[in-house]
């Protein structure tokens, strides 16, 4: 797998200076972390998309959860956009278990924090997988770990 020098850069800063989270959470702490992890993200989505069973649609996932906080931290792009990174060939039923790709498809989608409660399940299915990618596993896990600490803080859980 070859990884371009802004994913590699964000790598070697992820394991150099640890993601701390304000004490308060907050919009702004979550696109911090959120900008900080970016190309990280954009360079696990090839390798996700190869595991077998699960790996088209936690791709999908990860690219909607980024759309989504895209449009939260940029105010650029409306969130609704989010069904457009994601097709009903991609929902496989084996994967549907954790109900959140299903969930993403409506358009009425509007809201970061019920994007990120349809994907949290995903997030956290896919960590063992990426702590197993040699040399860059472990500053990987860490990166999407410190993103859901900061999107818990201020998406509470149902």
């Amino acid at each position: 797998m070859i990884y371009d020098a802004e994913f590699l850069k964000a790598v070697d800063e992820i394991r150099s200076t640890p993601l701390t989270l304000a004490e308060a959470p907050s919009t702004q702490n979550v696109c911090s972390v959120y900008t900080k992890i970016k190309p990280i993200l954009q360079g696990i989505v090839p390798f996700l998309s190869l595991i077998p069973k699960i790996g088209a649609q936690a791709a999908a996932a990860l690219k909607a959860l980024m759309t989504g906080l895209d449009s939260l931290c940029s105010s650029s792009a409306p969130i609704s956009s989010v069904k457009s990174v994601l097709s009903l060939s991609a929902v496989d039923t084996a994967f549907v278990k954790f109900d959140a790709l299903a969930s993403l498809l409506p358009e009425s989608r509007t809201d970061i924090c019920t994007i990120y409660r349809d994907v949290r399940p995903i997030l956290e299915a896919i960590l063992p997988f990426l702590r197993l990618i040699p040399s860059i596993g472990d500053a990987i896990a860490l990166a999407i770990t410190a993103l859901i600490a900061a999107l818990d803080g201020i998406c509470p859980r149902k």
